[in-house]
């Protein structure tokens, strides 16, 4: 599951999946990210990453999109912001490296 949301927001089309960020967001909180695990799992899917461009460089429209993102039931939606940070910290082992990361 988690191979499978990583793959999504490694392409545009994360904004469009920004449920999947909400969903890594919460898998933070309860998971340890296994590099070699998201690894193994993707090319036994023959899935590849992309570059996580979106998610990484452009992250307006990513808040954008998630500030139209809808919780059901009785949810109280964390900060975007808040919500960035964990999701970034939480897949930072498989990001592409680079010095704009470190901001």
């Amino acid at each position: 599951m988690i191979a499978d949301k990583v793959a999504a927001i490694s392409t545009d089309k994360v904004f469009r999946r920004i449920k999947d960020v909400v969903d890594l967001y919460y898998l933070s909180k309860v998971f340890t990210f296994d590099r070699i695990a998201v690894q193994k799992t993707l090319k036994n899917s023959q899935r590849t990453l992309d570059g996580f461009h979106g998610f990484l460089h452009r992250r307006e429209n990513l808040r954008h999109s998630y500030e139209k993102f809808r919780f059901e039931g009785d949810v109280s939606k964390p900060p975007f912001d808040e919500v960035y940070r964990a999701v970034k910290a939480f897949i930072k082992d498989i990001l592409p490296k680079s010095r704009d990361l470190e901001r």
